[in-house]
């Protein structure tokens, strides 16, 4: 077979390339494909050369390898901070920093029932007219309707997970 004008020599050898043609194909260092070479990535013909199937698959074999630790690396990463994330919640649930739903809410209630049974109280400490008892009671249960209203919204804000509407739109001073 001729040589043609400009031909190197490149592709002698039955079909193998030197090492440089190797890097130029898969875009990376000669020394990058001697790394892959000495990890078992990719195979080499003898003396410095490669076939170029050899080259082209190996490093196809090393980019899936690669994906697939970055997507097993990236999902272990996730449960670690999930499982980090429960542990420091159980934390702060064991100190008390962080208190379930329900029992905050029970406790809401049981507050609010002391302080009306406190204040529907008043009007009969301060009068004996019926007439002004009356008055003065009609204002404590406008004011603990407004109170009660407030903590319905409140309560399903919370349970819900919106956003808690401020007590000025809903007419608290």
């Amino acid at each position: 077979m001729a040589r043609t004008a400009g031909h190197t020599g490149a592709h002698d050898a039955a079909g193998t390339i030197p090492i440089e043609v190797a890097a130029k194909l898969l875009m990376v260092t000669p020394e990058w494909v001697r790394r892959l070479t000495k990890d078992g990535w990719i195979a080499k013909s003898d003396r410095g050369r490669y076939r170029v199937v050899d080259v082209v698959q190996g490093y196809i074999r090393f980019l899936k390898d690669e994906a697939r630790r970055s997507t097993k690396t990236a999902s272990h990463n996730r449960l670690q901070d999930i499982r980090t994330r429960k542990e420091e919640l159980a934390v702060a649930q064991t100190e008390r920093e962080l208190v379930p739903l329900v029992e905050a809410m029970t406790l809401v209630d049981e507050v609010a029932g002391a302080v009306v049974a406190r204040i529907n109280a008043i009007p009969a400490r301060l009068t004996r007219n019926i007439e002004q008892r009356e008055q003065l009671q009609r204002e404590v249960d406008d004011a603990l309707t407004e109170v009660a209203d407030r903590i319905a919204k409140l309560r399903r804000s919370y349970r819900s997970g919106d956003e808690d509407p401020a007590p000025e739109e809903e007419g608290i001073d």
